[in-house]
């Protein structure tokens, strides 16, 4: 399965119907989002705990988006948080990489089998 290919070709369909990803996320009154990320196995290793609650930026808006400000964490979270490395859920659910990512929300972050 062409797994980017067909990803892409739902993002162009999304496009047709004006929905962009990362639109219409809740915040707080404050217009920020606080999450609380879950780290599994080796991830709870490299973040030095299993769970946090955090801000995230505003440009944070969605599973995509979040993994790439995980990895500007440093050199070693770069290969465990890249998009084929890491499967994401989102209050329980799995999580797509457009999936938005909203203020109180619980996303869990564990490695995809090799």
């Amino acid at each position: 399965m062409n797994y980017p290919k067909h990803w892409q070709e739902y993002l162009a369909r999304l496009g047709q119907y004006g929905v962009k990803c990362g639109q219409g996320r809740a915040t707080d009154q404050d217009g920020k989002v606080t999450i609380k990320i879950l780290y599994f196995i080796q991830l709870a290793k490299i973040s030095g705990k299993d769970e946090e609650e955090i801000v995230i930026p505003d440009s944070v808006t969605n599973v995509e988006t979040l993994l790439a400000w995980l990895r500007k964490m440093g050199a070693r979270w770069n290969e465990p948080f890249a998009d084929d490395k890491a499967q994401v859920t989102d209050n329980r659910q799995f999580a797509e990489p457009c999936t938005l990512i909203e203020h109180g929300g619980e996303v869990a972050i564990v490695p995809r089998p090799a």
